[in-house]
């Protein structure tokens, strides 16, 4: 679980989302928000960050839930060096959101 890479890097301000908060089993040190992307009303919490942007972006992720973007090369193509999963640039990057690395 993402979550739990994370904090074995030593992230200290870790977020998790559910839809179920007793059921997700996260430590006391992981700050949990509820709610389910295919509810959007279930997401308020996002609305002061985002604005008026929050509901066309949550509509967007929720939609990549049933039809997820097909992957490509493009990235690769464009860069000269292969794309990373979101899983594996969280666990590279860990350090940047844990309070101990350095901002870039």
């Amino acid at each position: 679980m993402l979550v739990d890479h994370l904090l074995a890097r030593g992230a200290t301000d870790v977020r998790a989302l559910t839809n179920h908060p007793d059921k997700a089993q996260l430590p006391d040190s992981v700050t949990v928000a509820e709610g389910y992307l295919r509810r959007l009303d279930s997401l308020p919490a996002v609305t002061p960050a985002m604005g008026e942007y929050a509901r066309w972006y949550l509509e967007g992720m929720a939609g990549l839930v049933d039809a997820p973007q097909q992957a490509n090369r493009l990235v690769e193509q464009l860069t000269g060096r292969p794309a990373t999963t979101f899983a594996q640039w969280a666990s590279a990057h860990a350090d940047e959101f844990s309070g101990s690395g350095s901002a870039r």
